[in-house]
């Protein structure tokens, strides 16, 4: 949701069962009945807005209380202190907690987040490839559930999720603008993902294997598909493709 916003209506991502993250700007002040109720896929809350914004007890109907909730340091106290909002049992601060870091690319850094169990890319321009060698934070990849690219990172390396057998939710920023190849290898629990948009073509491997694929939208810039990009991906109940003109498959 945009940083302007300061009213989300009734019912508006309502029964959005797909949806595994939500980011909530700093000038929200009310959210609606039944917003988010329906959404039991939600990994991860983060709400930028230092005065708890108004909600009603249908607001997260059916999002787990476990759910973490991210929210500026100052404000955990006063989250924690709500009586709605204090349906959430892990409310912590986006400013802090994080047990390791370190470098994945020239002027790009990652942050894990072990409470979350939330993986954090930032900065500028591309992540490294990571064809020959694991980037530093794979030591975490049988924990995390939740990768958020932030804006200003323009590539993902390549095999950068190789093998993140846990991760559930995928949210990336519309600055990035290429994938390398194998960026979601084998990441079998992973449900759906919404590729930015300025994206033109869709590697090699891709989403090899990741066996509990049920959906994915293409992009309308996307102009082909590599080989093997969604092999293995049985589950998948729902391709949506936006290019007006086909892109052009590989034969495998």
């Amino acid at each position: 949701v945009p940083e302007g916003v300061t009213t989300i209506v009734d019912q508006a991502f309502l029964n959005c069962s797909k949806m595994a993250t939500l980011t909530l700007p700093s000038t929200l002040e009310t959210i609606g009945d039944y917003t988010f109720a329906g959404c039991p896929s939600l990994q991860l809350i983060t709400c930028g807005a230092y005065v708890p914004p108004t909600i009603s007890e249908s607001t997260f109907r059916s999002v787990s209380s476990e759910t973490p909730l991210r929210v500026p340091s100052e404000a955990v106290a006063l989250y924690q202190a709500d009586s709605l909002w204090n349906y959430f049992t892990n409310i912590y601060s986006m400013n802090g907690g994080e047990v390791e870091n370190g470098e994945c690319g020239d002027s790009v850094i990652w942050r894990y987040y072990p409470q979350a169990q939330y993986l954090e890319i930032s900065g500028s321009g591309a992540m490294w490839d990571f064809d020959d060698n694991s980037p530093s934070y794979a030591d975490f990849r049988d924990e995390v559930k939740v990768v958020m690219v932030e804006a200003g990172v323009t590539h993902i390396g390549s095999s950068a999720f190789l093998d993140f057998n846990n991760l559930q939710g995928v949210s990336m920023d519309s600055s990035v603008t290429s994938l390398g190849t194998h960026v979601f290898d084998n990441c079998t629990t992973l449900q759906y993902v919404e590729l930015p948009t300025a994206i033109t073509f869709i590697p090699e491997g891709t989403f090899y294997n990741c066996v509990s694929l049920q959906g994915a939208a293409i992009p309308a810039n996307v102009t082909g598909i590599g080989g093997v990009a969604f092999y293995n991906c049985n589950q998948i109940q729902m391709l949506m493709s936006q290019p007006t003109t086909p892109p052009s498959l590989d034969a495998n």
